[in-house]
Parts: structure tokens; C-alpha cells; sequence
């Protein structure tokens, strides 16, 4: 409804059929409120983009869909500078698809994050031990099982105070 605009928490995680994506970008327009973004596979990292730039500023939570489609230079760098402005983001969630290479450009949001959400994500070890290198601040962080003990040493070194540090084992599927 066009009145509706107190909406705060949006999550199409679960959300299986395609999503309108014009009606999503009116729905994150129009939510002035709106903190807590959870996006399925469904949605593209150029809609991705659109939505940050929209939105990611407010944003407390962003769980991201898939990350593995081609994205020209232009959009690259501006998915870039859109997480570098999106200094509220305190969870990261999603990843169930992500190119090595686009990695690098969620660094920024590392700095502040608090919660770390990677049960989803078809981990490759090295890969999300440079992001977790940058998450000072990290508090939980969420795995699958079968390399709980691998992210355990990791956190260990890198958060000096890794009794704070919660890391948690989710099974998929």
C-alpha cells in the first residue's frame, strides 16, 4: 500500500519465487525506518547496488543474496564506494554465492561489524579468513560444522580478546 512506511525489517531470505524487484526498490524508498534488509539468491548484484545506494546508509543488517554474476567495471567500483558508505552495518548475512574475486569489496563494511553470519555460504577457507582478518569488532560469528575448528583458530588469532567472540556451528539445508 502506498501508505505503507513504517516497515523497519524486510527478509526475503526464505522468499522462493522471484520477487518484483520495482516493488522492493518502492518498499526500501519509501521505509525511511527500514534497518534490517535480508535479500534472497534471486536478487542480482546490480539490484544489490541500486538497493545500497538506496538504502545502505540506515542499514543496521544486510544479508545479501547471491554475489556471482558479472558486474562491469563502472558498477564494481560503485558497489565499492557503497559499502565503504555503509558505516551502520553491524551483521552480515546471505552469501549463499560469492565470487572469490568480490570479496574484497565488502572489506569496509568489516570494520564495524559485530555479527558474521557464513552458514550459508559455500566457504572457501582462505578466502573468508582475509574478511574475518578485518572484523576487529566481531562478537558472533557463524559457521558451518565442518570447519568450526579452522575458524576457531583463526578468530583466536586475529581477536585478541577471543573469549568475547561467540562462533556458533548451523547446519545447511
Amino acid at each position: 500500500p502506498e501508505t505503507f512506511t513504517s516497515l523497519t525489517s524486510l527478509n526475503l531470505t526464505n522468499f522462493s519465487s522471484e520477487v518484483s524487484f520495482t516493488d522492493l526498490e518502492r518498499i526500501v524508498t519509501k521505509c525511511e525506518n527500514l534497518k534490517k534488509l535480508k535479500l534472497n539468491r534471486g536478487i542480482t548484484s546490480d539490484q544489490l547496488r541500486r538497493l545500497l545506494l538506496l538504502a545502505g546508509h540506515r542499514l543496521k543488517e544486510l544479508g545479501i543474496g547471491s554475489f556471482v554474476q558479472d558486474v562491469d567495471g563502472k558498477s564494481i567500483n560503485q558497489i565499492a564506494s557503497l559499502f565503504e558508505s555503509c558505516k551502520s552495518i553491524r551483521t552480515l548475512s546471505g552469501l549463499w554465492e560469492v565470487v572469490p574475486h568480490y570479496l574484497p569489496l565488502m572489506y569496509p563494511l568489516c570494520s564495524s561489524l559485530r555479527n558474521l553470519n557464513l552458514s550459508d555460504s559455500p566457504i572457501s577457507s582462505p578466502d573468508f579468513v582475509r574478511m574475518i582478518y578485518r572484523c576487529h569488532s566481531l562478537e558472533c560469528l557463524w559457521v558451518r560444522p565442518f570447519i568450526l575448528s579452522f575458524f576457531f583458530l583463526v578468530c583466536r588469532k586475529v581477536h585478541s580478546q577471543g573469549d568475547r567472540l561467540r562462533l556458533e556451528a548451523h547446519n545447511v539445508g
